[in-house]
């Protein structure tokens, strides 16, 4: 979570700092005034799922939308705007690939059960699953991997 947050955050004042020098803040501050492509979550239910991929699933994230986003690199007036556009969906598609937050959550001694798992038994849907002690509680989406529902 930490490097997803210093990729949302950190890392566009790095880039407007180290390329943009002469006017860093002004091109920090676009960059991230572009963190409100988020806005399109308020359309999901539930708004935050930690297990979701954005990509894909909302409309501001979709790949029509990180198209028309490459496409704004060209024109000199929107360049700025769309590199942190696709900072941002560079770090939203990372949080997709490590699959971050999706496993059992380990709390005392109590056996892990890993994405990897519950992919193994081919589940396709978000799992609530809570054991006995009430300690262990995860939100787990894991997706279609051999073409088979369930």
């Amino acid at each position: 979570m930490l490097i997803h947050y210093f990729l949302h955050f950190g890392f566009p004042l790095i880039i407007a700092w180290v390329f943009y020098r002469p006017r860093w803040k002004k091109i920090a501050i676009i960059f991230l005034l572009t963190m409100l492509v988020d806005l399109d979550h308020l359309l999901a239910t539930p708004i935050y799922d930690p297990c979701r991929c954005s990509i894909g699933f909302h409309p501001l994230h979709s790949y029509v939308a990180i198209g028309i986003y490459i496409f704004l690199l060209f024109p000199a007036k929107t360049r700025i705007i769309a590199i942190g556009l696709l900072m941002h969906m560079t770090t939203d598609g990372l949080d997709c690939f490590l699959d971050r937050n999706c496993g059992i959550k380990h709390q005392g001694n109590q056996n892990i059960v890993s994405t990897e798992s519950l992919m193994s038994n081919k589940t396709t849907k978000s799992q609530n699953c809570i054991n006995q002690n009430h300690n262990l509680t995860i939100v787990s989406q894991v997706r279609l991997t051999f073409g088979v529902e369930t």
